[in-house]
């Protein structure tokens, strides 16, 4: 979890280092890169510990290093972009599965 967190630091720092309307390159793999590898160590822990809950974060993570293969084409701006709008997708699923598990209870 901890090296998704720094990678996550470091393709920031890169992505800013570039300037509008140049491709963000490894700071845009580093980007999406970092929180693919926190959410896959998540769902294997939640897979572990739990055996539930996993698969969200797994599939999370699927898409993330897909977006991240396309961010290093990227401007940097677009990476965050699609950084923000699949990180937003799956807590709304997220929160919309919590929300239908404690109503049944």
């Amino acid at each position: 979890m901890v090296a998704g967190l720094v990678a996550f630091a470091a393709g920031i720092e890169l992505a800013l280092a570039h300037g509008p309307g140049h491709p963000a390159g490894t700071g845009g793999v580093l980007l999406l890169g970092g929180p693919m590898l926190y959410l896959l160590a998540q769902a294997w822990y939640f897979r572990v510990e739990t055996g539930t809950g996993w698969l969200p974060r797994a599939g999370g993570g699927i898409v993330l290093g897909a977006g991240a293969v396309a961010a290093y084409w990227l401007p940097a701006w677009a990476a965050v972009a699609v950084l923000v709008v699949i990180l937003l997708a799956l807590t709304a699923y997220l929160a919309c599965g919590w929300t239908r598990a404690s109503a049944r209870s």
